[in-house]
């Protein structure tokens, strides 16, 4: 056979179709690859979101909730030499937060609790002198030591004698002295055993089956019914107070506001439904005022509600819900928008507690450290004071930050976590520079979210609100509470010096029972009795 005649040679057309078809595979393969890669590089993205998400959630259960971070004790200050001799250093240099040193337990023993002597002697057969003279020692001194003991909580019965009077000859009637109006109208509780109540309830969290139980060891045998009823006819009771509360914290120049939500199990729905507390913190005035607030849901309706009218500075987290306070066409209440330094920190310091090695998020650590150092210099200064030295200081190592921040967000990947944290700063950027603008404005919200904590804490405890009705009460007890915090007022002698006078005090002058007029109320009386023993 003639294989040369056998074995045609490819036409023309053929490689062309065949090197059409190879291009395309080729063509096909390579797109593929593309996008397996963008595959790849989205899982992996979200594989490290997901793991640090994981070591934030182990943290924040397992670890410390304190955000605490010691440069000292990481890498935030292992830098390169070019970010040795940056301008920013100087304000790091040297600051180093020192524990305060214990103090002794004898020392925390407060002098005006009272003090039961107990005596002990020796026999006069024990004080013969070891000397076998045989003389009887005399007493010459004495040694005394201290211990704390505790008497169990006990309860009384107050009787209230109210004398008669008579005796007229035309037996026109009987005179009878007058007493105060009770909190309660025929109720057994008096003023002091509903303030104890409502404090252990509001303030240490305790459920009120468990003081019921309490008092049934004391011989009282009440049910839930019983202590919810004292506990909501005082909350309505207090109710005028709380309006005038609200009014006084809408009068401060500054409101710090944050949120939290609650459990509530409404009867008859096996489902729980939640609900939210508000906060509003007024101060940058003679006196500051807390107040909580309770709704339904978390909508924008609750904080524009509670604002409506309020005109000065609105200090807040970055939730969309806030927004429409700060709305520029409502001309007629015009609100600024502050930021929170603690927010813009927060999402730095999940990455810094996670990385093994210094990075960029201990970068941005130690820009908002070094404006922290000089916010704690000057917090004893005068608001005037304050800003001075925050456009001396503060402003040009914000100005270095900001430029920082523009060069990251050009470089980090999407949809990291230190992307995050980076747009978070960059977007909220004016808000957050807003506290340059005047002295009484704090760098961040923590007068707000430190009023979170004893909900977050309470929520342990009694797991779920009752009803809807049980949260705007707890919102009033809430109120009192945390403000007579800040004054440092003992809020079981206020509850029970308010619920005492409420009933007779004249309605015009509500304001003397608010808790900063009570206490210098209380300064003042105590103050003679002072120049007095001096």
């Amino acid at each position: 056979m003639n294989i040369s005649n056998t074995m045609t040679p490819a036409q023309p057309d053929d490689s062309c179709a065949i090197n059409a078809q190879q291009q395309k595979l080729i063509a096909d393969q390579q797109e593929q690859i593309k996008q397996q890669q963008a595959t790849i590089t989205t899982i992996s993205e979200q594989y490290e979101k997901l793991r640090q998400q994981l070591v934030d959630l182990r943290r924040q259960h397992f670890g410390s909730k304190t955000e605490r971070y010691i440069p000292e004790q990481g890498l935030l200050f292992d830098f390169s030499e070019t970010d040795a001799t940056s301008p920013e250093e100087e304000y790091i240099e040297g600051f180093h937060r020192r524990k305060p040193k214990k103090k002794h337990p004898h020392h925390i023993i407060s002098e005006h609790l009272p003090r039961v002597r107990v005596e002990y002697e020796l026999a006069e057969d024990e004080r013969l002198c070891p000397c076998g003279c045989g003389a009887v020692l005399q007493k010459m001194g004495e040694e005394v030591s201290e211990r704390l003991e505790y008497k169990p909580a006990e309860l009384y019965v107050k009787q209230h004698v109210r004398f008669k009077y008579g005796g007229c000859l035309h037996d026109l009637g009987l005179l009878i002295a007058p007493m105060p109006t009770l909190p309660i109208a025929r109720s057994i509780a008096g003023p002091s055993l509903v303030a104890h109540i409502a404090v252990d309830k509001y303030q240490f969290h305790q459920p009120l089956h468990r003081q019921q139980r309490r008092l049934a060891m004391l011989g009282i045998k009440l049910n839930d019914n019983t202590f919810y009823d004292w506990v909501r006819q005082s909350g309505d009771l207090l109710m005028v107070l709380y309006r005038a509360l609200i009014d006084h914290a809408l009068r401060a120049p500054i409101m710090h506001t944050d949120d939290t939500p609650a459990k509530v199990r409404i009867k008859g729905q096996s489902k729980a439904k939640r609900g939210y507390f508000w906060i509003y913190v007024g101060h940058g005035c003679e006196a500051v005022s807390a107040v909580y607030v309770y709704t339904e849901n978390r909508s924008q309706e609750g904080p524009k509600a509670f604002l409506n009218g309020y005109e000065g500075y609105v200090q807040a987290d970055a939730y969309s819900g806030y927004d429409v306070l700060f709305n520029v066409k409502d001309v007629e209440h015009p609100r600024t928008e502050v930021g929170c330094w603690m927010h813009a920190r927060r999402r730095f310091y999940k990455i810094v507690v996670q990385s093994k090695k210094a990075g960029a998020a201990h970068e941005a650590m130690k820009y908002i450290r070094a404006l922290y150092k000089i916010e704690e210099d000057i917090k004893t200064e005068s608001a005037d004071k304050r800003k001075q030295i925050r456009q001396e200081q503060s402003k040009p190592l914000l100005e270095t930050f900001k430029e920082w921040l523009d060069k990251k967000a050009d470089q980090v990947l999407p949809k990291s976590l230190l992307y995050d944290a980076v747009q978070y700063s960059l977007n909220h950027w004016q808000a957050l520079t807003r506290y340059l603008e005047d002295g009484r404005i704090e760098m961040d919200n923590g007068k707000a979210e430190r009023g979170m904590r004893p909900i977050a804490l309470g929520r342990k405890n009694w797991v779920a609100l009752g009803s809807h009705r049980g949260g705007h009460l707890a919102a009033i007890y809430f109120s009192f509470i945390e403000t007579c915090k800040i004054y440092k007022i003992n809020s079981y002698e206020y509850l029970t010096d308010v619920l005492t006078r409420i009933n007779d005090h004249p309605a015009n002058r509500i304001d003397e029972l608010l808790p900063h007029a009570w206490a210098k109320a209380r300064i003042e009386k105590e103050q003679p009795a002072v120049n007095d023993t001096s």
